[in-house]
Order: structure tokens, then sequence, then C-alpha cells
């Protein structure tokens, strides 16, 4: 496994805790942030898919694969991290 491998496999578990927390209080959102966690789990589907790819692409189209995960894996780690902040104030 290369090191954006590696990488990548630990941003995406912590991504999975920050998901999760959010997920025990999709029951308490404000209609706003609702629609955009529909959004971000559409997102986040998307990026499952990605992590898939990576892991049976050839060789030449894995950093391809790789970097546009890791793309969406930080929008994705953005807009949780502020949802988060949001429930919080």
């Amino acid at each position: 496994m290369s090191r954006l491998s590696t990488a990548l496999s630990n941003d995406y578990k912590a991504l999975c805790l920050l998901r999760d927390e959010l997920a025990l209080h999709t029951s308490l959102l404000k209609a706003e942030l609702k629609d955009r966690w529909n959004k971000l789990e559409a997102d986040f589907a998307t990026l499952r898919e990605h992590i898939g790819r990576a892991e049976v692409a050839a060789e030449d189209s894995r950093k391809e694969v790789e970097a546009a995960a890791s793309k969406l894996l930080n929008a994705l780690r953005t807009s949780y991290t502020d949802m988060r902040n949001a429930l919080k104030s």
C-alpha cells in the first residue's frame, strides 16, 4: 500500500467517525442543515466508490482515482466539521 493509500485510508476512517457522530444528531437538525446533510451523504457515497475503485485500479489510473478521492475527502471533512460547529452553536 502506498503512502498516499495509507493516508487516504486513515483519513477515511477519521471521516467515518465524524460522519457517525453527525448521523446521531440528524433528527435534531434544522431544515437547512438536513438539505446539506443529504448532499453530503451523496458525496460520501461517491467517496466510497472512489476508494473502492482505487483499491482495484491499475497502477497508472490509481493515482488519478486517489487524487479525486483525496479531494472529495477533504471537502467532506470541511463540510462535516462546519455542520458539527453549527450544531454546537
